[in-house]
């Protein structure tokens, strides 16, 4: 593994997350595994469909209300912001890598309205 890339992963999710003590990181740490859980994603240079499913399953985000929860100040700039990092490359070739997040939690949690595509 790359080690400055792993240290780059590390700091953006650390900085993100506004995480300066070691208590804010047991706070934010569920399980000892959240963080290398995160680190393994990134590495395997996910789609922006599968980075943000992995962002549900594991902040355990099911429902609209979930989501602005776990985006708090920075509202969707916080998830945009990670699947932008986590995703790179695909992003890079989207023309809009946010309607593409959009579309696909939209679809995935509940909170919002389904529309038929006529």
């Amino acid at each position: 593994m790359n080690k400055k890339k792993i240290t780059e992963i590390v700091h953006f999710i650390l900085d993100i997350e506004n995480i300066h003590t070691s208590e804010d990181l047991e706070q934010w740490q569920q399980n000892k595994n959240k963080m290398l859980g995160y680190v393994t994603c990134i590495l395997s240079e996910p789609t922006v469909q599968i980075a943000t499913q992995y962002i549900l399953d594991n902040e355990n985000i099911k429902h609209k209300d979930d989501l602005i929860y776990w985006c708090g100040l920075l509202k969707k700039h916080k998830l945009y912001n990670y699947i932008g990092f986590m995703a790179s490359k695909h992003c890079k070739v989207l023309t809009d890598y946010r309607a593409a997040i959009r579309g696909y939690y939209q679809q995935k949690i509940t909170g919002y309205k389904q529309f038929k595509h006529t």
